[in-house]
């Protein structure tokens, strides 16, 4: 089972008053399985490198993620009487809201009712916030009021229930639910 956040880092806030000499933040953890978080907490993708041997005229030995393999490699050269050197490289990363965007992921923020895309996600919570995969389906729900007919789209089913009964309880009006794969739209 994969988790929501898999592969991404979060740090948040110490319960302390800010500090403008030290760090205010715990240190980086994995996500796992969590799913809600509060209030200014950081997320990042861990940073990534690459260490790269190179000899006496800087033509690049060997390229590898693996620092002990790379060492090795140093080694090996060092021994047979050869120039050698190792240099750490990052890799250029896209943003945590482009790695969650390609995941299908959501997320919605304590006091709004929507579950919104992630493209817009800063990084950084601004109120407590839970994440989820986005559903396969949603539901489409047509209401009719005598000539006047709306479609409202849900993809919570506590959602769905709510505003069904609440409809159910309080209007006259014909409702009918449909449940829809998610698909890609194409305007030509």
């Amino acid at each position: 089972m994969t988790f929501v956040l898999e592969g991404v880092q979060f740090r948040e806030p110490k319960e302390q008053f800010p500090s403008w000499n030290g760090d205010n933040y715990r240190d980086w953890e994995d996500c796992n399985g969590r799913v809600d978080y509060p209030t200014g907490t950081e997320f990042r993708l861990p940073p990534r490198f690459d260490f790269v041997v190179t000899d006496s005229f800087d033509k690049t030995v060997l390229k590898t993620e693996n620092k002990t393999e790379a060492m090795a490699r140093v080694s090996n050269m060092i021994s047979d009487g050869n120039f050698a050197a190792i240099r750490r490289e990052q890799f250029a990363q896209i943003t945590v809201a482009q790695f969650l965007a390609k995941k299908d992921i959501q997320l919605k923020q304590k006091g709004q009712d929507r579950w919104q895309s992630v493209t817009h996600f800063s990084g950084v919570t601004s109120s407590p916030t839970r994440f989820r995969f986005r559903p396969d389906d949603y539901f489409q729900v047509d209401v009719k009021t005598g000539i006047a007919q709306s479609t409202l789209d849900f993809d919570d089913v506590d959602e769905l229930e709510k505003y069904v009964s609440r409809m159910l309880r309080t209007s006259n009006n014909s409702i009918h639910v449909t449940r829809r794969p998610y698909g890609i739209t194409l305007s030509l």
